[in-house]
């Protein structure tokens, strides 16, 4: 109940849910095992949170960072409960798995530069904390850092399973927009 309880029952939000992810861990982890499955497989580009109810995303459009707060909502759940045979699992709705799921996650960065350009860019107003700022908007530093780490936390994760060159690739891909080089964008 301690995240559900809240005046818009049945739903989750992913910034919300990621804000109390230790905590979620440690009381409720079948609980949390099974809103990241459902997280996992939904389309994150378009979505900022799911109908518990329906199973459906919620969007029309989507919040620059849900795809950080489901890649760090899964990562806090498999490092405190220490289930790391989440990341083995098979998920049906893109025919890979968890580990191989998150890679893609950590990799949609790339759906968001536009042409002629390095570095992402998350949006305007309605994609960008709601806060109406006018200048924090487009290809915000902070937010490609986001993606700079979710690079790493990739290269470390497939390490661990011996995809060593996959891991390589990624490395080289998070120096490379953590220096703004796209030559070296392309590999991963």
């Amino acid at each position: 109940d301690f995240l559900t309880l809240s005046d818009r029952p049945g739903k989750q939000y992913f910034w919300d849910a990621s804000m109390m992810a230790v905590v979620w861990a440690l009381l409720e982890p079948e609980g949390m095992k099974m809103s990241l499955r459902a997280w996992l497989s939904g389309d994150l580009l378009h979505a900022y949170g799911l109908n518990m109810t329906t199973g459906a995303p919620m969007g029309p459009t989507w919040y620059a960072f849900s795809a950080t707060n489901v890649f760090n909502t899964a990562l806090t759940y498999i490092e405190v409960t220490g289930d790391r045979a989440l990341l083995e699992e098979d998920m049906p709705s893109s025919g890979k798995s968890v580990l191989w799921r998150l890679d893609d996650i950590a990799m949609l960065w790339k759906e968001k530069v536009r042409l002629g350009q390095i570095l992402a860019s998350f949006g305007g107003n309605g994609n960008l904390l709601e806060s109406g700022a006018p200048t924090y908007l487009g290809a915000v530093a902070s937010l490609n850092a986001q993606s700079v780490g979710m690079m790493r936390d990739m290269a470390r994760l497939h390490r661990a399973f011996g995809n060593n060159d996959r891991a390589g690739l990624l490395d080289a891909a998070a120096d490379a927009l953590l220096d703004n080089k796209s030559d070296q964008l392309t590999e991963a």
